[in-house]
């Protein structure tokens, strides 16, 4: 299993050379001389865009091989996050918990917890 760093690394690779590859053909399809001057046109337009995003690809590597941790990349083994927080309004009425595939039932997560705690966090509702 490859860390979070080389996969990370792997798949801006991997769009870098897509990008190089578009790029080539886009600009030998602008080189076509039976291509009508939209076609032409187009074909320059789409190579110059796979260009930008190629060299952003390549700039994302550069940064992954000057960094030494990221965000997230706590476990060197481990791909994805580890401690994720998301902030949300408290007067949001649409947020409804879902516990995960496997998870215990929620009343039985919270037996045992300090009911002021339970009542604080709005945990009662649910």
């Amino acid at each position: 299993m490859s860390t979070m760093k080389e996969h990370l690394k792997e798949m801006h690779t991997a769009h870098a050379d897509f990008h190089a590859t578009a790029a080539k053909a886009h600009q030998a399809m602008a080189a076509d001389e039976n291509e009508s001057d939209a076609s032409r046109d187009f074909h320059k337009t789409m190579a110059a865009a796979h260009t930008t995003a190629g060299e952003s690809a390549v700039q994302c590597c550069k940064s992954l091989d000057a960094t030494h941790k990221a965000m997230g990349m706590g476990e060197p083994d481990r791909i994805g996050p580890d401690a994720v927080s998301i902030i949300y309004r408290e007067d949001n009425v649409n947020l409804k918990m879902v516990p995960r595939a496997g998870a215990p039932e929620f009343r039985k997560a919270t037996e045992g917890m300090d009911a002021e705690l339970v009542k604080l966090a709005g945990l009662e509702e649910l």
